[in-house]
């Protein structure tokens, strides 16, 4: 349970792979964590390159709080890395974004990630996601643009572009939804 706490409910989130770039995932994710009630960290690796935020890190074990949940959006190569850093940071909850392991046919990718969770005792959502929504508190996780009004109906799919066109359908019909 305390993984779907820290996916839905996070006091700290931080984005590895934040842009100040528009079009980018990792600008998109970073602009839908500013209207959440959360405590954003971004990290990237190319920092002075910011002008955007107050504080940059370039490693997400370079911030000197807690993170309840960390969100990677950056080429599939360099996610092992990030991932290990999740580890030694202590998060526990982590929504990878990032696509080009299994679907892609690159399992040897894909198996170096799961033994670094299985080491790090960390829960994953994705690869190749899109993220998550929680309407009640605002959190859009993801790289859909936007917010569903808040309903007591939840909606999971393991496709993103089913879930995308649901959520388009939701938005467009007036209705709403509590998780996505």
């Amino acid at each position: 349970m305390q993984f779907f706490k820290s996916l839905f409910e996070p006091g700290v989130v931080a984005l590895i792979g934040a842009s100040e770039k528009k079009g980018k995932v990792g600008n998109v994710i970073f602009n839908n964590l500013l209207k959440a009630d959360v405590k954003v960290v971004p990290v990237n690796i190319n920092t002075n390159h910011f002008g955007l935020f107050t504080k940059v890190y370039e490693r997400v074990t370079d911030y000197e709080g807690s993170v309840d949940l960390a969100i990677i959006a950056i080429p599939a190569r360099f996610v092992p890395s990030a991932l290990k850093d999740c580890g030694e940071k202590g998060i526990k909850a982590v929504i990878i974004i990032s696509a080009g392991f299994e679907e892609a046919g690159n399992n040897e990718l894909s198996d170096e990630i799961r033994k670094i969770c299985a080491g790090y005792n960390i829960e994953v959502l994705g690869p190749n996601c899109l993220g998550i929504i929680n309407a009640k508190n605002k959190l859009n996780a993801s790289f859909f643009e936007g917010m569903v009004p808040y309903e007591k109906i939840a909606f999971v799919s393991q496709s993103g572009a089913l879930g995308v066109a649901v959520l388009d359908e939701i938005i467009n019909s007036g209705n709403g939804l509590s998780k996505f």
